[in-house]
């Protein structure tokens, strides 16, 4: 369940081209508060299902499952399995 590894994907840089396209739209007197709601509009949409938190950036890898359980600590991430949870629990030194 938890033991296959995968590369870890990771987003693109950021790119500030339009930024300043909606800079230079204002300084050509375009609605400013338009443009503000244009520049606060979410690049990603929300996620259908968490991802298992088990990466190891370290490595480069990353669990290709989804999260099923919620950590009970902190209720903040993922795993898909209990064997995935200790994995990176250990990798990381977390575990107490």
């Amino acid at each position: 369940m938890g033991g296959s590894q995968s590369t870890l994907n990771t987003l693109p840089p950021l790119t500030d081209d339009n930024t300043e396209q909606l800079f230079e739209r204002f300084a050509q007197g375009e609605d400013g508060l338009k443009l503000m709601r244009e520049m606060a509009k979410p690049k990603y949409g929300p996620l259908d299902r968490l991802p298992c938190a088990n990466v190891q950036a370290a490595k480069y890898t990353a669990c290709d499952h989804p999260g099923i359980s919620s950590c009970s600590n902190c209720k903040l991430v993922a795993y898909c399995s209990k064997v995935s949870m200790l994995i990176f629990c250990i990798a990381t030194r977390v575990m107490t």
